[in-house]
């Protein structure tokens, strides 16, 4: 139980991180005019992740 306990703590961590670096590169690319928004897909990515 206790190495569950860890191990979710770990993959939350982990999956708090890629959101924030994912945001970071978004910020980027938009700042150097890379890619446009996409409101709709930002949604969609949204909705498909899956939380605990």
């Amino acid at each position: 139980m206790k190495q569950k306990n860890v191990l979710t703590s770990t993959y939350k961590d982990s999956e708090k991180e890629v959101r924030d670096l994912n945001r970071k590169l978004e910020n980027l690319n938009q700042y150097l005019g890379r890619t446009q928004p996409d409101p709709a897909q930002e949604q969609q990515e949204k909705k498909d992740t899956p939380h605990l």
